[in-house]
């Protein structure tokens, strides 16, 4: 590259576009380094103490250059090299990195969106498929089969196929399956089709995790940036809902059922007259028709068909980046062994490992069953219209987007682990107003609940792949995709149970169920909790 910023050859272009964004850090990091010199260097030719009666015009225009030099050393004291403004004027390094992120964020946008619909059509894919909530509940179940299933077919396709590849396969796979989902009129049709949308979900939740990971690195910016992707897959989640709502089946008003009756009246008739009286007895029998209207046809493959068309729309970017990276021997990016970091014993490192497991497990299960079965349970239990149901559960998703955008700023003055036990106790507190709430049928604390709730969750993602990938294992495909599996095997289970005890036993199993999640997450923040300071204390 010449110094205009002009490419001097095609092999250079390719080279720079392929090249890991890990590689891209270390590569930044060099250049800080030589400007560090170079300012050093210029210090020495223009002290700060020259005399000011001699050469003004000189010592003018080395003020200025001083300024700016002593503004530079200002912004590396808080841990920048300039303005980010800056930098994107200058360095195409950021520049690279700031469209990449920006095309992780799109892909990121089609898993929130895609969440955010699997609560409200629910109900409606009861009725597609002509089951019960019971029945209907293998169809998460088999979701979430296919997201343990994705996640080891993306740490094993990782290393063989070209990452920006990997993310156009996968986000058009989503595509497909989402628009055939709402035609599935057969339930092991419909089992199946959400058996390969998780399946394909799962692949491209691990590759566009580990991206958004290793674009910026384990730095504060780096920590924002997972806020604020885990932000625009809230805002998605958010909308998702809203925008369905018009195309669901719409409860009807009255949903008394008529039936057929067959009554006989004795009708006695007395007439005063002076000198007779008589009485008329008649048998009557009253028959009433059961008059059942069509039930309207559910118009959810229309929401879906947008859901899908997204999911196109957001691969066109990675397109252009395969084309541009084929036939470069860089593409393919190899993970290293695990790496633990800190010098803890290995057991420790090894039960913590089992630990995180079991967090991502129970967090993604509380987080899924409670988006998911909101709608329901306001419906069936709270006798709430769908539309209700539906508003809060974006209200939920809006807590969490509300929580990420204060998590941008969050992750710059408290550390990982303060933030992960902080917000467990919240989230336990609102699960405990929220059984109030319903038990009492408090509407207004419904609501405070549902949004408490929202809020905790919405930090807790991020910040522990955050933590994770500074203070315990760097974070790779392989450790990707076991944060991902482990993440969605307690989801095997939960639908099942959960549609189990509320159909069979009672609706109010579904809050007991979160909460007890809930309580388990808390002692798992607390294994890392100390963890941490444990690994500091040997550190020093």
């Amino acid at each position: 590259m010449v110094g205009n910023g002009e490419w001097t050859t095609p092999a250079e272009y390719e080279v720079y576009f392929c090249v890991a964004p890990e590689e891209l850090y270390h590569q930044a990091n060099m250049k800080d380094t030589e400007t560090r010199g170079e300012l050093s260097a210029k210090h020495e030719l223009f002290p700060l103490h020259k005399n000011a009666d001699s050469e003004n015009d000189t010592v003018e225009s080395n003020g200025k250059k001083i300024q700016e030099e002593e503004e530079v050393y200002n912004n590396e004291a808080v841990g920048r090299a300039t303005s980010f403004l800056q930098e994107l004027k200058h360095s195409k390094d950021t520049r690279f990195k700031f469209i990449l992120s920006i095309c992780v964020s799109m892909a990121f946008n089609i898993l929130g969106w895609t969440k955010g619909q699997l609560g409200p059509a629910f109900v409606d894919l009861l009725v597609i498929s002509g089951c019960d909530v019971e029945k209907g509940s293998f169809f998460m179940t088999s979701y979430f089969t296919g997201r343990v299933i994705g996640p080891i077919l993306a740490g094993i396709l990782s290393t063989k196929i070209n990452r920006y590849m990997l993310l156009v396969l996968s986000l058009l796979a989503n595509a497909s399956t989402v628009v055939a989902i709402p035609w599935c009129f057969n339930f092991y049709l419909m089992m199946a089709a959400h058996v390969l949308h998780g399946m394909f979900g799962g692949v491209l939740l691990v590759v566009v995790t580990k991206e958004a990971v290793s674009i910026w690195g384990p730095t504060t910016r780096g920590r924002s940036y997972l806020q604020i992707i885990n932000a625009i897959f809230a805002i998605s989640a958010f909308l998702a809902p809203m925008a369905t709502a018009p195309f669901l089946v719409q409860t009807p008003e009255d949903p008394t059922p008529h039936q057929n009756s067959s009554t006989n009246f004795t009708i006695t008739y007395h007439d005063v007259i002076p000198t007779t009286s008589y009485q008329i007895v008649d048998n009557m029998t009253w028959n009433q028709m059961n008059v059942t209207l069509p039930t309207p046809k559910s118009r959810l493959f229309i929401a879906y068909s947008i859901s899908g068309g997204l999911a196109i729309l957001a691969a066109f970017p990675f397109v252009a980046m395969y084309t541009i990276s084929t036939g470069t021997s860089t593409h393919l990016v190899s993970d290293k062994k695990m790496n633990f970091l800190g010098n803890l014993p290995k057991i420790v490192k090894y039960l913590q490992f089992l630990n995180i497991g079991i967090y991502s497990g129970v967090l993604t299960a509380g987080d899924f069953i409670f988006s998911g079965y909101l709608t329901v349970f306001c419906v069936q239990y709270l006798h709430w219209s769908k539309t209700s149901g539906s508003f809060l559960t974006s209200t939920y998703f809006f807590a969490k987007f509300s929580a990420r955008c204060c998590g941008v700023f969050l992750v710059r003055v408290m550390q990982s682990q303060s933030i992960l036990l902080t917000f467990v106790l919240l989230s336990t507190l609102g699960f405990v107003g929220m059984l109030i709430s319903a038990y009492l049928n408090l509407e207004v604390g419904l609501w405070i609940s549902t949004f408490t709730i929202g809020f905790t969750a919405g930090v807790a993602w991020p910040t522990f792949i955050s933590w994770t990938n500074e203070h315990f294992i760097s974070m790779n495909a392989k450790v990707s995709a076991y944060i991902m599996s482990t993440a969605f095997i307690t989801l095997l289970i939960s639908p099942v149970l959960c549609g189990y005890l509320m159909e069979e036993v009672s609706m109010m199993w579904f809050l007991w169920l979160c909460t007890c999640k809930s309580l388990v997450n808390v002692v798992n923040v607390l294994f890392i909790f100390f963890y941490t300071r444990a690994a500091k204390k040997r550190a020093s």
